[in-house]
């Protein structure tokens, strides 16, 4: 399993945790028949850019408890890859 950016994680026991979550939630996935990820349904790299600037543009964006920024975007779309 690739490492993921777990930037809330704050113990090793948490790390675990997400981990285990991570083999359950992707063995549910194979079991469902869906796709492991974005690649896996042919999105490339070159279809962020678009993405972002309609995710900065939603209003859902802007009254999240956490604002995210265009990078914030752009790292959660690599990991999803």
């Amino acid at each position: 399993m690739g490492e993921r950016s777990i930037f809330w994680v704050r113990d090793a026991d948490q790390i675990e945790m997400v981990h285990y979550c991570h083999r359950t939630h992707s063995l549910r996935n194979t079991r469902l028949g869906l796709h492991s990820g974005l690649a896996a349904m042919n999105v490339a790299p070159s279809q962020f850019d678009p993405t972002i600037t309609c995710a900065l543009a939603d209003h859902c964006h802007k009254i999240n408890p956490r604002i995210a920024s265009a990078e914030d975007y752009c790292s959660l779309l690599q990991q999803a890859l």
